[in-house]
């Protein structure tokens, strides 16, 4: 964890992702690092009973944090609704947007690139990659919107903080 907060001090976004988990410490350790975080859930049971747990652990802490609904397979829109009612109902903020299940998702994983440079296993442009693309986009819009302003600390006069490697001799 040490290591990866000197590899992105000079980060304006960083994003972590992890195993949910309901190890204080290791709770502790990502709220530590954190301005915002998302709880991705999918709308089976077992998933939102983990996000509302997650919540419920996040509400001890001064965090702000969302759910966003992924893998949301659009023939069960009505089991969709149902997960959504169902975390707003614990008071959960839930993104409207939705990540939608595709294929496109494994193809760039396999491939190991981002899901607008996913290909078929034949070589060619995934055709729904750019949909993917699009509902990252716009979950990002939302997430942007409900970040809290960032506090400038302001340091003694004389004090500098700029990376080593970026300092004059």
């Amino acid at each position: 964890m040490e290591a990866a907060a000197k590899a992105t001090r000079s980060a304006d976004i960083v994003v972590t992702d992890g195993q949910a988990s309901s190890n204080e410490e290791e709770l502790k350790n990502l709220v530590e690092g954190s301005d915002f975080i998302v709880l991705p859930t999918t709308a089976q049971s077992r998933s939102i009973e983990l996000t509302v747990e997650m919540a419920c652990m996040l509400n001890k802490f001064d965090i702000p944090y969302a759910a966003l609904i992924v893998k949301a397979d659009t023939r069960k829109k009505s089991s969709i609704q149902i997960a959504r009612e169902i975390l707003e109902g614990f008071d959960i903020e839930v993104l409207r947007t939705e990540i939608p299940l595709l294929n496109a998702f494994e193809n760039a994983e396999t491939e190991g690139v981002t899901v607008d440079r996913a290909v078929t296993k034949n070589g060619r442009s995934d055709r729904r990659r750019m949909s993917g693309f699009y509902a990252y986009s716009k979950a990002c819009d939302e997430i942007e919107l409900l970040m809290p302003d960032r506090k400038v600390i302001p340091m003694p006069i004389g004090w500098n903080v700029s990376r080593l490697e970026d300092r004059c001799a």
